[in-house]
Order: C-alpha cells, then sequence, then structure tokens
C-alpha cells in the first residue's frame, strides 16, 4: 500500500470510530433504569441460585409468601417470583424520577447485591469448607 491509501484509510477509521463514540455517549442510559434492570436482573439470579441451595438441602425457602409456591414446583416458584419481580420493578420505573422512588431503586440494588454474595460464600463455604477463610465461614454462619 502506498502512504497516501494509508493515510486515506487511517482518515476513515478516525472518522468512523468518532462518529461511533459520539453517537454511543448521546444514548446515555439513565441510572435508575440501568438500576432497575440490575434488580431485575439479580433476582432471576437469586432464583435459580435459591432453588439450587433448596435442592442441595442446604436452605428453605425463607420468604413466606413464596413457599408455598415452592411446594407447587419449580416452575410455579420461579414463575412467580419473576412475576413479582417484574410488577415492582414496573412501579419502580414509573417512580424512578422520585426522590423516594430512587432510594428505593437504590436500596433494592443493595439488598440484591448483599443476598448474590450470601449465596455465593454460602456455596463456596459448602463445597469446599477447607478453601474458606475463617472469618467467611463465621459471617456466613452468623447470616444463615
Amino acid at each position: 500500500m502506498n502512504s497516501k491509501k494509508k493515510n486515506s484509510l487511517w482518515k476513515k477509521t478516525r472518522h468512523s470510530l468518532s462518529n461511533f463514540w459520539s453517537k454511543s455517549r448521546s444514548k446515555k442510559i439513565e441510572k435508575n433504569s440501568f438500576l432497575i434492570y440490575c434488580i431485575f436482573l439479580l433476582s432471576i439470579l437469586d432464583a435459580i441460585l435459591t432453588l439450587a441451595w433448596i435442592k442441595s438441602g442446604l436452605a428453605i425457602e425463607a420468604n413466606p409468601f413464596l413457599a408455598p409456591f415452592l411446594e407447587m414446583g419449580d416452575c410455579a416458584f420461579f414463575a412467580i417470583k419473576i412475576l413479582i419481580t417484574s410488577a415492582a420493578c414496573i412501579i419502580l420505573y414509573f417512580n424512578k424520577h422520585r426522590a423516594f422512588g430512587s432510594a428505593i431503586i437504590s436500596a433494592t440494588v443493595v439488598v440484591y447485591v448483599l443476598l448474590t454474595v450470601y449465596h455465593f460464600l454460602g456455596a463456596w463455604a459448602s463445597l469446599c469448607p477447607e478453601d474458606i477463610p475463617e472469618f467467611v465461614e463465621k459471617l456466613v454462619i452468623m447470616l444463615s
């Protein structure tokens, strides 16, 4: 390739990247909308991990509202949990610009993240008890 073609190709590439960058920056996702998506995804993860814990005999369903649905079967439990979370996410979406709605969204994300960490620490403690630090084992026991 001669230098003229290289320069022209380089300019086109730079121009394309610049356009892509400016367009992607203009399509910002609003923070609370993103957090609502996170709530929904973390709820799905929580349902999957809860079912795994229950099936392995390590836990029982702590939510008294969802426990009867677990007796109906895994699909019923999962469907009701997702239905409830979807309804809550829709309500949060329509209240995301209010101060109280924003606070609830942030608090819910924190709770779900902590719950997910608890699920993973518990799984780690049950699968590889010799590998976990003592403070993690005490924390899982304290929270159980």
